[in-house]
């Protein structure tokens, strides 16, 4: 039977990266978020999935990509972190002509969905999420992720899994969510392991595994500014979903929970026509203006040690002169990352970023660039909501930047557990410098030292 594919086009990121993606329908735009492996292509063979996508295509315009690194797009030769595939889907957008968007994403897909929806609110009209992953590692507060031994069972195994000349049951149903049976059918099985060998290396497949294993985007919920639908399998026997959906669908303010007949991420893979028209239903409706004032972003904020004794002992107009040279060489620094200058904080500056490894990758070479003057700065970044008005960026996220910089010593740069948790793949070490009260702000926070830039 032959299958009609979509025409594979490609957008070229900021770093000259090549994403592959796909359009059909028409009408309002709709990104298509996927998680984990992915093949344009390939993943037509599949029914349930291609039902999905037209049904969805019959009142919108669809608009669905590989990840870097994955299927058609630019393979790599690094980890890829949550800056890139930010990227990547502004590239894709950008490409296709749309300025704002609804987006459906379901697993950890979803949680790419959220990060740009809370970084990029003026692009995202709405969302549908079915059973989003926002964390993949357990933890008490967070019971339906995966140990770390679960986790490096699972890697461990991927090199014997792509070797295989055809997966077990129990394999396709770990790896696809899904229990309901579709791994006994032969036509999916086929499809399942042309899917796995064409969608990535299995270096890859550990590498993206790894990634998202150390990445935690719950912090982000809260700045989900744009009306949301969670969507979840009434029966789930692999990962408790529907708790998780719920758990998201309650971070997120205004998101509308919905169960869907089915288990696991059956109503996916089978093409639950209940499931097409919920998204449609949904993201038909009227919406109201994004809030563009209140985004997500990293602040950076910058001291120099010692400031006041260092001016003292060169004189006035020598310590303006470096200054000067200071701050000239900080702005080049902050375009090369494009990073948005606020305001100056006497002997430093704050600024804000739209991908939390730029933030720390530039407060990195703030810090060696001042070494090389003759001075030393202290650096800080944290990851939150921010309000921005035209006096700059306001908010408990300048606070606690603020004060995480506060902590470093000479030529360090410290980051929160938030900014860690959204920079796994990035090429960036960290080292625990433990919890700290942070002056003015609640509870304790647990902090880090930037060991070295990527």
């Amino acid at each position: 039977m032959s299958i009609e594919i979509p025409q594979t086009r490609y957008a070229v990121t900021t770093d000259d990266a090549y994403i592959a993606y796909q359009e059909l329908g028409e009408g309002e735009p709709l990104l298509i978020v996927h998680p984990f492996l992915t093949h344009l292509d390939l993943m037509w063979e599949w029914e349930g999935y291609a039902r999905v996508m037209r049904g969805l295509a019959e009142s919108a315009h669809v608009i669905t990509f590989d990840k870097r690194g994955m299927g058609l797009s630019d393979r790599i030769a690094r980890h890829v972190d949550m800056d890139d595939r930010l990227d990547d889907i502004r590239a894709v957008l950008d490409a296709a002509g749309v300025e704002q968007c609804s987006a459906f994403g379901w697993g950890e897909g979803a949680a790419l969905a959220i990060m740009f929806a809370a970084t990029f609110p003026s692009r995202m009209k709405s969302m549908a999420l079915f059973s989003p992953q926002v964390r993949t590692a357990w933890s008490e507060d967070y019971p339906w992720g995966v140990t770390a031994a679960n986790e490096q069972e699972f890697q461990d195994s991927i090199p014997a899994m792509w070797a295989m000349a055809e997966a077990t049951t129990e394999t396709i149903e770990v790896n696809t969510g899904d229990s309901s049976g579709l791994a006994e059918d032969p036509d999916f099985r086929a499809a399942y392991q042309r899917w796995v060998r064409y969608s990535t290396a299995p270096a890859g497949a550990i590498a993206y595994s790894q990634v998202w294993f150390e990445t935690d985007v719950r912090h982000a919920l809260p700045a989900v500014s744009c009306p949301t639908l969670i969507l979840g399998a009434a029966e789930d026997t692999k990962r408790s979903w529907v708790e998780e959906s719920i758990y998201v669908a309650d971070r997120i303010e205004g998101a509308v929970f919905a169960a869907l007949a089915g288990r696991d991420f059956g109503p996916m893979l089978h093409g639950s026509e209940e499931l097409i028209e919920q998204v449609r239903s949904f993201l038909g409706l009227p919406t109201p203006p994004p809030r563009t004032d209140r985004v997500l972003a990293t602040v950076l904020f910058t001291d120099i040690v010692g400031s006041t004794e260092r001016a003292a002992a060169m004189g006035d107009e020598a310590w303006r002169a470096l200054i000067t040279d200071h701050e000239r060489r900080s702005s080049e620094i902050l375009d090369r990352y494009r990073g948005v200058f606020d305001h100056t904080t006497g002997d430093g500056l704050m600024a804000r970023f739209d991908g939390p490894a730029r933030a720390v990758q530039c407060g990195h070479d703030l810090a060696t660039m001042s070494r090389e003057l003759g001075i030393e700065i202290r650096a800080g970044a944290h990851t939150g909501e921010v309000e921005l008005t035209d006096g700059g960026a306001h908010g408990v996220a300048v606070h606690v930047a603020a004060r995480v910089a506060a902590k470093a010593g000479a030529s360090e740069v410290w980051a929160s557990s938030t900014v860690k948790d959204l920079t796994a793949g990035s090429g960036l070490t960290f080292e625990d410098a433990g919890e700290h009260e942070l002056k003015g702000v609640p509870d304790r926070w647990h902090l880090y030292r930037v060991v070295s830039g990527s």
